[in-house]
């Protein structure tokens, strides 16, 4: 069963879909909140996300995909939004899950891709509901964005205080705080085991990040595990790339949640 939801953050509408396996009347599940990447979507890329969505359900789990405030169908305006409003988001949307879905409160997880990783790393470390963790190709510090000079290529936009990267605007609030965020040092006050899984050809967010994580959640004896996926790209853009990425988390789920 699929279906839309929304649920609001600082008076602004987000918008989601939740996929919910059959089951009994008054049944309770286990539930994922899956966090999508910086200019991303609920879909993701080659609709990987929907898959990832799909593979839960058919396992038994709930999983809700929904996009961050200046997103997908969501509400709000991009250039205003930070990475501080992404976990703020990201906490509505465990708070909706129980609120409003027939949800085990006791058995939630987070899968983040890219930047929705270093969101999926914050909200490990900060919610004590969160018991079990999947890191896709995730950010573990914002050393691989640059700091707002990065974007000076860009046409700045005076209006929005923002680049115009590609019709997207990168607004110069996006990186207010970052200096003082790191998301493999929250990750390491996790309340349940992590899964990381990056490709060792990533170009975007480098496999350095993912050494990162593993080194910080080993230092702090939280269980984890590292998954390396020869030659896979940022997005896992193939098919067996994708399979093993869907199969693995989900199998950590199962065993974790």
């Amino acid at each position: 069963m699929r279906y839309p939801v929304s649920f609001y953050n600082q008076g602004q509408k987000l918008i989601g879909v939740v996929h919910r396996p059959a089951g009994s009347e008054g049944e309770r599940y286990p539930a994922v909140v899956l966090c999508h990447g910086f200019t991303g979507q609920k879909v993701e890329p080659h609709r990987i996300f929907v898959k990832m969505a799909e593979a839960l359900a058919d396992r038994g789990y709930l999983a809700l995909r929904f996009d961050f405030r200046g997103s997908g169908d969501s509400e709000g305006d991009f250039h205003k939004v930070n990475f501080e409003d992404e976990v703020s988001d990201a906490i509505k949307a465990v708070d909706y899950l129980v609120a409003a879905e027939p949800v085990d409160p006791g058995r939630i997880g987070v899968l983040g891709l890219s930047m929705g990783g270093a969101v999926a790393a914050c909200l490990s470390g900060r919610d004590p509901r969160i018991k079990a963790t999947v890191l896709w190709a995730a950010v573990s510090d914002f050393q691989v964005l640059g700091a707002p000079e990065r974007w000076e290529d860009s046409p700045w936009m005076p209006e929005f205080e923002a680049w115009d990267v590609g019709g997207l605007l990168v607004g110069r609030r996006f990186f207010e705080g970052m200096e003082r965020i790191v998301p493999w040092q929250e990750i390491k006050k996790a309340k349940g085991p992590v899964l990381i899984l990056h490709g060792d050809g990533d170009t975007v967010v480098p496999i350095d990040h993912a050494r990162r994580y593993q080194q910080a959640l080993g230092n702090a004896g939280i269980p984890h595990r590292l998954v390396v996926l020869e030659g896979a790209d940022h997005t896992f853009n193939r098919h067996a790339w994708e399979q093993q990425v869907i199969q693995e988390s989900a199998a950590w789920f199962v065993e974790h949640l």
